[in-house]
């Protein structure tokens, strides 16, 4: 369905399917969709469904608004028909409910496949056991006509993700909403990075007022803007990624002996390329960084202009053995300025054992489009069968659905370059890819 005057006609803008075992978390859902005010600036501009209303009302919930209903088959079918998106919250339980995943496929079958959405709160995408699976069937494949899924080919539907270590709630909540609404997600949240501005502004003035009259609660008013404001800080860190590209190349990669690698020599060479532009969207952002990290224990040579470089403790959040804080100065951008960011760094000695035939890229910050290019060395092209592409927060995820990777071969069908472009990037992920080139014979 993509006629924005037919959506506008919908009963309701969207339908929230789930397992009975999710239920609070449907309830939650449905009261922060339902309750969401849009920013002022967005209500009436164009939204994919035509001039954007000022809330998403009203959300359907079946199980509570078909508790009395005596035919719930024709009941959640006619529902489906009259909702504009669906929305499906993804677990273990869901993965394996019969209800669910039919809602999915009556709804697919409307013709509104593009229109599905799915929030993660547990289990895993296109996991290996089927008992950590959290997509139903239906959502992760297309459905034809006839209402069959079609087993060989696979989706990968929109996700907010509320497991530890993903969006958290309200990046969830905002990433369904922009979905739902048919715009942008950084629109969205530009939006509220201004609305929250303006009611800083509100609460100081209103602060001051108070201190006018009252020096003593005036003070008391100060006190309690700062630590709000110092919370924002710690929740928003000020400052987004338009383009984030990385180019890994493995060009000047060689084998290394046990003695070479023991007495750090630096011999095998991997050379990482990264570009940023990055905006600043808050008064407070005034540094941009980046974490780089090398399973190598010889420590990366960082080439750039304007930044530092500091070894990083390890903690919770460490990807990687050795991890290193890159630092640019971006103090002197007004708000919404961008500025390109490059930065290379040299990586010495690894790429020798097969728990390290892997590369990759992390994204920290909200990031709208990311790009990552990986050349192998003339001597080692791995075979295309075993090229994988996952992500990892706490633990590895394959990647599934659509990858949007462009493999070039050389003449005998082996791997040379990789350019991959995740869609819908998550903050403070490591996207990877891992080979097997101990399959692939040498070149000469």
């Amino acid at each position: 369905m993509n006629d924005p005057t037919a959506a506008r006609e919908l009963k309701y803008k969207a339908f929230i399917s789930y397992s009975h075992r999710d239920s609070p978390t449907a309830e939650w859902l449905h009261r922060a969709l339902e309750n969401y005010r849009i920013p002022p600036q967005l209500v009436g501009t164009p939204g994919r469904d035509g001039a954007i209303p000022q809330q998403l009302f009203p959300i359907f919930r079946d199980r509570d608004e078909l508790s009395t209903s005596p035919d719930l088959s024709a009941d959640v079918r006619e529902a489906l028909a009259q909702s504009a998106n669906l929305v499906v919250i993804c677990s273990k339980s869901a993965a394996k409910s019969r209800w669910v995943n039919q809602e999915i496929v009556l709804y697919k079958q409307l013709g509104r496949a593009r229109r599905v959405h799915a929030l993660i709160i547990d289990g895993e995408p296109g996991a290996v056991s089927p008992a950590e699976e959290c997509f139903p069937p239906a959502l992760s494949h297309k459905v034809g006509p006839d209402g069959n899924i079609l087993e060989g080919q696979r989706e990968e539907p929109i996700a907010a993700d509320l497991r530890p270590g993903g969006d958290g709630k309200n990046d969830a909540k905002i990433k369904l909403l922009a979905g739902l609404l048919g715009i942008p997600l950084n629109t969205l949240r530009q939006r509220e990075v201004v609305a929250a501005r303006r009611r800083l502004r509100i609460r100081q003035a209103v602060a001051g007022a108070i201190a006018a009259l009252a020096l003593a609660a005036g003070f008391a008013e100060w006190q309690s803007l700062r630590f709000r404001r110092e919370s924002d800080e710690r929740v928003v860190p000020g400052v987004r990624v338009a383009r984030h590209a990385t180019t890994a190349d493995l060009s000047g990669w060689q084998e290394t002996t046990q003695a070479d690698i023991d007495n750090s020599v630096k011999k095998s060479l991997m050379v990482s390329t990264d570009h940023y532009t990055v905006v600043k969207t808050q008064e407070y952002g005034n540094r941009y960084d980046h974490i780089v990290g090398t399973s190598s224990a010889i420590p990366p040579d960082v080439i750039c202009q304007g930044c530092t470089v500091a070894p990083r403790p390890p903690d919770r959040a460490s990807r990687t053995a050795h991890e290193y804080n890159v630092t640019f100065d971006i103090s002197k951008l007004g708000l919404e300025e961008s500025e390109d960011l490059t930065f290379s760094i040299k990586y010495w000695n690894a790429f020798q054992t097969p728990d390290q035939w892997w590369v990759g890229f992390r994204v920290l910050l909200q990031t709208e489009t990311t790009e990552f290019t990986v050349i192998f060395p003339p001597a080692k092209h791995p075979s295309p069968e075993t090229i994988q592409f996952y992500y990892h927060d706490t633990k590895d995820h394959p990647y599934v659905g659509e990858q949007k990777a462009v493999l070039e071969k050389d003449d005998a069908g082996l791997v040379s370059k990789i350019v991959w472009s995740p869609p819908y990037p998550g903050t403070d992920r490591s996207y990877r890819i891992r080979w097997d080139w101990s399959v692939a014979p040498k070149h000469d």
